[in-house]
């Protein structure tokens, strides 16, 4: 038997998620992380942090780039944290591009590692976010299109598993759809907690003019964050 049994040739059709693994691979992480050194010289070179024409560059390098995570390994065991051999990678193939010419030196300028993990973490997940808000849209769909095809059916009623008197199928699908809905809403609020809370800048540590960077970076990712009102599907 496999170690994980979500991983399992025998055992992944059961207890894995296919689109899950494709979300959470290591090459989408390394990709979250990339999209974030775009987006923060982006940010820079619109407020005058850097030059434009390397934030330019930097962010058309971070989308372009192709580094395999196999070789960040060495620097997260020296590390404990993937963003130093992922930047010093990054880095090194802006170096070798023609396209360079010292912007290199530019790259997560004024940010730290943590910043940059944490950022990558939020971008990362939104796809994960995405994914479940069709999964929970679907399954009201489900609720609904079952409640009107089946709304007169009849159905044996059940007391601490016992029968009971007949009811009608529609009835017994209600507590389940009221009860996702419920879970729906939690979601929401807390899909829209979530961008707010990882970026906060922490403000004891940066200076005004570098704040600003971040801020500008906060609003470019948080106009990412989910916009469907999953309250619209409730009433």
């Amino acid at each position: 038997m496999a170690l994980s049994l979500a991983k399992g040739h025998i055992t992944r059709s059961l207890f894995g998620d296919a689109e899950l693994f494709d979300l959470f691979c290591e090459s989408a992480e390394v990709r979250a992380i990339l999209m974030v050194e775009g987006s923060l010289a982006t940010a820079q070179g619109e407020i005058g942090g850097l030059p434009k024409e390397s934030a330019l560059v930097i962010n058309s390098m971070a989308r372009d780039v192709l580094i395999d995570p196999g070789i960040l390994a060495d620097g997260m065991a020296k590390d404990g944290i993937v963003v130093p051999s992922l930047v010093a990678g990054f880095v090194a193939a802006m170096e070798a591009s023609a396209e360079d010419q010292g912007h290199a030196g530019f790259v997560q300028k004024g940010a730290t590692s943590q910043d940059i993990q944490d950022t990558g973490l939020v971008l990362w997940l939104r796809r994960v976010f995405d994914l479940f808000d069709q999964r929970m849209v679907g399954l009201l769909d489900t609720f609904r299109d079952q409640a009107l095809a089946y709304r007169s059916m009849p159905m044996a009623a059940r007391t601490r598993h016992q029968l009971a008197k007949p009811t009608a199928y529609e009835r017994g699908l209600r507590p389940g759809a009221y009860h996702l809905c419920d879970i729906v809403n939690g979601w929401n609020k807390c899909v829209n907690g979530f961008w707010y809370c990882r970026l906060v800048v922490r403000q004891s540590v940066r200076s005004i003019r570098q704040k600003s960077f971040f801020y500008q970076l906060l609003q470019k990712v948080i106009q990412l964050r989910l916009t469907k009102s999953f309250s619209q599907l409730c009433v």
